[in-house]
């Protein structure tokens, strides 16, 4: 199996790991020496693992293969706990836009406010993004962030892109939310496309 075929079967690999027997097994040793292998692998390993960290079925297993691969790639763990910073002020941001009640332009300036604050901006500034590690965020574009009309208020966060012939980077930033089955979806839509399928 080719680095780009895993990855479009990570997420399912990760998920069998819930029913393995032991802590150690082949499937472990074989995400492990592949994630090892290849920073792309990796990386995704990582956050498909740190994402269900708090469910205790399998806090111990995940919690040991995190370690696993950051005692392995120790110049890559430097770039994910940057990442884990960045995403835990905007995780910051997005609980006090839940609790307040003002309207929409109101909130909006609050999370601006919020995201100007020296040590929320230079948490994320220079960050790989957690979405695509190829992507380089230089800084937030604070003045276009806002909130999403729905009940989680999700952030809707754009960064200036590092590379000056690429465009700006868009994500919302949901919390509080199983995104499983979103990427599910997702992935279903990479397999088909890899495998010619045209949409009507």
């Amino acid at each position: 199996m080719s680095d780009d075929e895993l990855l479009l079967y990570l997420l399912q690999l990760v998920q069998a790991l819930k029913h393995e027997s032991y802590l150690q097994c082949e499937l472990v040793d074989f995400l492990i020496e592949r994630a090892l292998r290849n920073r792309r692998i990796g990386h995704f390993l990582f956050w498909h693992l740190r994402s269900e960290m708090h469910v205790p079925a399998v806090s111990v297993r995940f919690g040991l293969m995190l370690e696993a691969y950051c005692r392995g790639a120790p110049d890559h763990m430097k770039l994910l706990a940057r990442q884990q910073d960045a995403l835990n002020k905007l995780k910051e941001t997005s609980e006090m836009a839940r609790q307040r009640k003002e309207g929409r332009e109101r909130l909006k300036l609050l999370v601006q406010e919020s995201l100007k604050q020296n040590h929320i901006s230079d948490a994320l500034s220079n960050v790989l993004c957690p979405l695509d590690p190829a992507l380089h965020c230089r800084r937030l574009l604070v003045e276009r962030c806002k909130t999403m009309d729905s009940k989680m208020k999700p952030l809707w966060a754009v960064f200036e892109n590092d590379d000056p012939s690429g465009g700006d980077i868009y994500f919302i930033f949901k919390h509080g939310d199983d995104l499983r089955q979103d990427m599910l979806t997702l992935q279903m839509v990479l397999i088909l496309l890899k495998l010619n399928f045209s949409f009507p």
